[in-house]
């Protein structure tokens, strides 16, 4: 059972990477250096958005399926963090970020943050708690913690702000690897 749930991780996996690179090559006038993931969610391209938010999520949730079913023990706080990344994941594609410009705060943006900050916290925290012996990538986790401390300091007015959006994708790049690389060690 924990192949064929790690298999159908990594194809969600692979889901949310095609969906965004659709919202990379579409023609959105967004730039990935500056602008956050998140904008995608507002305007046109939004069920891209909703979409690989939704992937992303189901393979989390898979993913602690996965790792529950695994031959080697799991931490239960590995599987608790993934499945409130799922949850959060797919959460965050109903509530959309403030569109550009906005001067005062939705409660849609506000929602959206929240979620962000427990799926941003919840995937670094799996992936450094999930050692190498139990198919983890402990890097990949530090690398996750970093990006997301670099994306909460872009948010404010910081000299990081102009390299926010290159700090969240790396963010998204080390988070896709996780799951890929323990899915595909499970399956």
């Amino acid at each position: 059972m924990a192949p064929a749930l790690a298999t159908a991780s990594l194809a969600f996996t692979a889901g949310c990477v095609a969906c965004l690179a659709h919202l990379h090559l579409a023609p959105t006038g967004y730039s990935p250096v500056r602008n956050a993931v998140s904008e995608y969610g507002v305007g046109a391209y939004a069920r891209w958005y909703r979409a690989q938010a939704a992937c992303a999520g189901a393979a989390g949730l898979l993913l602690a399926g996965a790792l529950a079913r695994s031959v080697h023990p799991t931490p239960r706080r590995v599987i608790a963090l993934l499945i409130v990344l799922a949850v959060a994941r797919v959460a965050i594609g109903w509530f959309p970020t403030d569109p550009l410009g906005t001067t005062e705060p939705t409660r849609n943006g506000a929602v959206h943050l929240v979620l962000a900050a427990a799926a941003f916290t919840s995937a670094s925290w799996a992936a450094v708690a999930l050692r190498r012996v139990q198919h983890g990538q402990p890097a990949l986790g530090w690398a996750m913690a970093a990006c997301a401390i670099g994306t909460m300091l872009a948010l404010r007015r910081s000299p990081l702000k102009p390299w926010l959006g290159l700090i969240e994708r790396g963010y998204y790049v080390a988070m896709l690897a996780w799951l890929a690389l323990v899915a595909a060690r499970l399956a």
